[in-house]
């Protein structure tokens, strides 16, 4: 892993290798977070996401086209069904 968060020289999107650093990217306010990293899938399956969080957030996995979001005001979320291959995805 680089200290730099970038991944190994043998990483591939959604390929098999070592973890890498998830760093924060600048937010545009002093409110707002925002992160960027990968999830790592084990095996292949159907796995279920959802968020909860005290305000509002949100989670994208463009290589499968998912996108979640969540407000504050919301008291129950449906969980989204997703079929991910082993691998490593962006978020």
């Amino acid at each position: 892993m680089f200290a730099n968060g970038l991944p190994q020289a043998d990483f591939y999107v959604n390929g098999i290798t070592a973890p890498v650093l998830i760093s924060p990217r600048s937010a545009s306010d002093d409110t707002r977070h925002e992160w960027t990293g990968y999830l790592k899938i084990m095996k292949r399956g159907t796995y279920f996401l959802s968020l909860d969080a005290d305000s509002s957030i949100s989670l994208a996995i463009p290589f499968r086209n998912v996108e979640l979001t969540s407000e504050a005001k919301d008291l129950s979320v449906k969980p989204e069904s997703v079929v991910l291959e082993q691998g490593y995805y962006w978020c």
